[in-house]
């Protein structure tokens, strides 16, 4: 639901339940802040998703480099003649 739909929906059932006017803006005013909060909570975790997976790719491209750096490292151990030697 759209924030301005939702604004309408509360102005229309706090228009037939309450007679003041600054009781009705009173209560638009903190549904705003609501509908604001949770949008900032929305766009946070999907944030957070963005910023777990981009460490995820960032370990990941890490952990490519140690294995390609110890398979390097292996392969020059078995090659060099120490190793053949025995």
């Amino acid at each position: 639901m759209l924030r301005e739909q939702l604004k309408d929906r509360i102005r229309r059932n706090l228009q037939k339940t309450n007679a003041k006017g600054s009781m009705r803006m009173t209560a638009i005013m903190e549904v705003g802040c609501d509908v604001t909060w949770k949008e900032e909570r929305i766009s946070s975790k999907i944030a957070g998703k963005e910023d777990e997976e981009q460490r995820t790719a960032e370990m990941a491209e890490k952990n490519e480099e140690k294995a390609k750096a110890w398979l390097g490292d292996a392969a020059e151990l078995i090659i060099s003649p120490k190793f053949t030697s025995l």
